[in-house]
């Protein structure tokens, strides 16, 4: 579960306070918590191993402009690109 700590931890540089923790559900994926009204962003692994840096990118823009409104949001990867997927 290192894997998921270093992402973080590498994810939270530039947006500091937003993000208040972090939540390993199983080998296959981790849920991020942010400050911004109970909002949570589930991550696949299969992203943070294969497409991490672009991931980290797309999550600081997503999470500097808001999850316009939206409860949770969830990033996977689909033949070889960055999906994301919004849940009201």
């Amino acid at each position: 579960m290192e894997k998921y700590r270093l992402f973080i931890d590498a994810l939270s540089k530039g947006i500091e306070g937003e993000i208040v923790g972090y939540d390993v559900q199983s080998s296959e994926r981790c849920v991020v918590y942010l400050d911004a009204e109970r909002q949570a962003i589930s991550i696949d692994r299969e992203v943070i191993e294969q497409a991490g840096s672009e991931a980290i990118f797309l999550l600081r823009e997503k999470i500097r402009e808001g999850l316009i409104d939206r409860k949770s949001m969830s990033l996977t990867l689909h033949s070889g690109s960055l999906v994301v997927q919004y849940v009201e």
